[in-house]
């Protein structure tokens, strides 16, 4: 089963199992050049205080929401068949679909009363020598860690100003140059531009695969069954807070917490949907 498909049918079985709250909002952040990291995400929040965050300066996934009033649209809508739009070939079609899902993924792991650990910031990938690390998508802090250690680094990057080789660290839009390495951290981009099964048929001789991004806060199964060893993703505690603090340009702060899903110790969805309510 492809992978937008298996993600819809897992909305589907969540919304048979336990009572999911509509929308009650999609915020989206100012439209501007250049703006914080904070000013980088959307949040559609759900009734009960769950928060699906949106990457929205993919492409022109910011201006389009705005243009076609899709916050507006969403205000009192079933997640659940929100989430479907995730298996249309429509780009913005996809992001809405997968903030839905997020938001979703993020009810049944709150509802489960499941805590994922804090992660460090390669999700588990510790760089060892004779490793040779692969990177999609470039992450300036962690590409500057690398470079440190002298340990191989691939970065698959489609900006062109971006490619070249220095040091230890090949930048290349090359997909292909996955099949040397046997450590891969992606970022949750590839979800939105369906690119997750392609990059993974590259990864050949990776021992382990980590997702990460505030965009990955689905339900990991999907992930999991492809082989992925691990998905880091963006908790909001607070969505209050969390919705000023982007209102203001501020950092998320103590409003949201990081946490990464192992494949290894991770108990599936259908045990979470088993779970007894924990207290609100």
């Amino acid at each position: 089963m492809d992978l937008a498909r298996r993600c819809v049918q897992i909305a589907r079985e969540i919304a048979a199992a336990v009572p999911v709250a509509r929308i009650e909002r999609l915020f989206l952040p100012q439209l501007r050049p250049n703006p914080p990291q904070s000013g980088e995400f959307g949040a559609l929040v759900l009734v009960d205080g769950s928060v699906g965050l949106l990457f929205v300066l993919l492409d022109e996934t910011l201006a389009e929401l705005r243009e076609r009033r899709v916050p507006a649209q969403l205000r009192g809508s079933d997640p659940v068949a929100i989430a479907e739009r995730f298996a249309s070939a429509e780009p913005l079609e996809r992001a809405v679909g997968l903030a839905a899902l997020n938001a979703l993924g993020q009810c049944v792991l709150r509802r489960a009363g499941y805590l994922p650990p804090a992660p460090d910031s390669l999700a588990g990938i510790a760089p060892a020598p004779g490793d040779h690390i692969g990177m999609v998508g470039y992450f300036p802090p962690l590409v500057a860690r690398l470079r440190g250690t002298g340990i191989p680094l691939t970065v698959i990057e489609l900006k062109r100003e971006l490619i070249g080789r220095e040091d230890n660290v090949e930048v290349t839009d090359d997909p292909r140059r996955l099949r040397g390495c046997n450590k891969v951290l992606c970022t949750s981009t590839v979800m939105l531009n369906d690119s997750l099964d392609a990059i993974l048929a590259q990864c050949t001789g990776a021992s382990q695969i980590a997702v990460i991004g505030p965009g990955a806060g689905f339900l990991p199964d999907p992930l999991f069954e492809r082989g992925v060893s691990a998905v880091g993703g963006n908790a909001v505690l607070d969505h209050q807070d969390f919705l000023r603090r982007v209102a203001r340009d501020e950092p998320w702060g103590d409003s949201a917490r990081k946490y990464c899903i192992y494949a290894a110790d991770y108990p599936g969805y259908r045990a979470l949907l088993q779970s007894p309510a924990a207290p609100a």
